[in-house]
């Protein structure tokens, strides 16, 4: 667990999961965002970034890493929070908290269907997977002329992808939290017609758009930021 707010003293977070092939600091673009008193947190899954453990292709695993490392903060008020792949973790994240006892005040997922949806891509060969992840948005110019950059982060998404494609989850229990779905306008390949299939998984569902494609977290973080901060903002105002 990363704490993208040192020195910041509360106990309210926003606990981030990365997309595919992301880390800790794909988040830090939201903290100019956020209010003041909420403290940014957020994982180096395996592999990723700065943390050079072994890949690992399972949601499950993840999962149970991620609540492990989160154990210090549980006391607290928790809002979960995950774009694309980290999407479908925060979901399960917040299936088993809540068996345990354990609220989060908030759901949040963007760009991301629910488990039921799934889109098969790890057959496809290197060229067909990187225009697939292209089509995306995910992979800068900077990496994609890069071919030493491309060779060390394509088994990286791969694993992400290949962890997404082999998920099954089993457990219908709905959310108790409320469950916030964002959809980019232009996301053809995780549509707001799909992500309407979120309110199958949750009491109190909420649908927000924001205009642009799959990647708007990167290229919108002002705006992704304004909705969270209005989430946020109506916990407080109904208390």
């Amino acid at each position: 667990m990363k704490d993208l707010s040192p020195g910041l003293n509360s106990n309210k977070y926003l606990v981030c999961v990365p997309y595919a092939g992301g880390y800790s600091n794909s988040f830090l673009p939201l903290k100019n965002y956020l209010p003041k008193d909420i403290k940014l947190i957020s994982f180096d899954p395996p592999g990723h970034g700065p943390n050079l453990s072994p890949l690992v292709d399972n949601i499950d695993d993840l999962v149970n890493l991620y609540l492990m490392e989160m154990q210090p903060i549980l006391e607290g008020e928790v809002t979960l929070f995950g774009h694309s792949m980290g999407g479908i973790i925060v979901h399960r994240m917040a299936q088993i908290l809540e068996s345990k006892g354990i609220n989060p005040k908030n759901v949040i997922i963007s760009a991301m269907n629910p488990p039921e949806i799934r889109r098969k891509t790890n057959h496809l060969d290197d060229k067909d997977f990187i225009d697939y992840i292209k089509s995306l948005g995910g992979l800068p110019d900077e990496v994609l002329q890069h071919q030493e950059l491309l060779n060390y982060i394509l088994p990286v998404i791969r694993s992400d992808f290949r962890a997404i494609e082999n998920y099954i989850n089993n457990d219908t229990t709905l959310l108790k939290a409320p469950l916030y779905i964002i959809s980019g306008t232009t996301d053809s390949n995780y549509t707001v017609k799909g992500a309407k299939k979120w309110v199958e998984w949750g009491n109190e569902v909420h649908f927000l758009i924001v205009n642009g494609g799959h990647m708007f977290l990167l290229h919108q973080a002002d705006i992704v930021g304004e909705l969270i901060m209005k989430i946020l903002d109506r916990v407080k105002s109904v208390k």
